[in-house]
């Protein structure tokens, strides 16, 4: 079983459930086609592409989002395919999702202090960061932007991680190597997210 993909897809029956509850609570308990519009409703997922934002294969109108990336302001140009976000959507009412705010923050940051290939699948390797493990699959999407690949990962890079918790362990849904937008003060911080301090309980 592909666990990456299987969590994809729960990923997307959540954004579906959350929509669906943002219409159900959107008028006085009316079936009718007013009783939905204006609903809104917020869940997190998978960006899956673009020509506005779409997250788990949904669109979401992005002309009037405002966008945050680690915290800092950011544009839609910089996010890509694979990253994990929190979407704040607006149902119109012609059925559309018109998307307020579309958040990014990576769950792991930091240098690459182990690499583990995976003796039975030449598409898997483990990374240790801050010492945590990471599992990098078929599905993960790697941004290329400076040469960084599958085959190119080595010690010391020093990553983002957008990912999630699975059976088979903490899993990297997008990497890319790390691009500071804070404060110089702070660059040598290594920011490990509560999903991951769940994870090593």
């Amino acid at each position: 079983m592909n666990v990456s993909k299987v969590t994809h897809q729960i990923l997307a029956v959540m954004l579906g459930t959350a929509l669906l509850l943002a219409s159900a609570c959107g008028g006085g308990g009316s079936a009718t086609d007013s009783a939905t519009t204006g609903s809104s409703g917020a869940s997190r997922g998978i960006i899956t592409g673009f020509g506005s934002v779409y997250v788990n294969g949904v669109r979401f109108a992005s002309d009037d989002a405002s966008i945050s990336i680690d915290d800092d302001p950011g544009r839609e140009a910089e996010l890509r395919v694979g990253m994990i976000v929190t979407v704040s959507g607006h149902l119109k009412d012609d059925g559309s999702v018109s998307a307020g705010r579309i958040i990014y923050d990576n769950e792991l940051k930091g240098p690459v202090s182990a690499i583990i290939p995976d003796a039975t699948d030449a598409s898997c390797k483990t990374l240790t960061i801050p010492g945590q493990q990471v599992l990098v699959t078929a599905d993960t999407t790697i941004d290329d932007d400076g040469g960084l690949t599958f085959d190119t990962i080595k010690l010391d890079d020093v990553l983002e991680v957008s990912g999630y918790v699975t059976g088979a362990g903490f899993t990297a849904a997008h990497l890319e190597k790390f691009r500071w937008r804070g404060p110089v003060g702070d660059a040598a911080r290594h920011r490990v997210r509560s999903v991951c301090r769940e994870f090593r309980r």
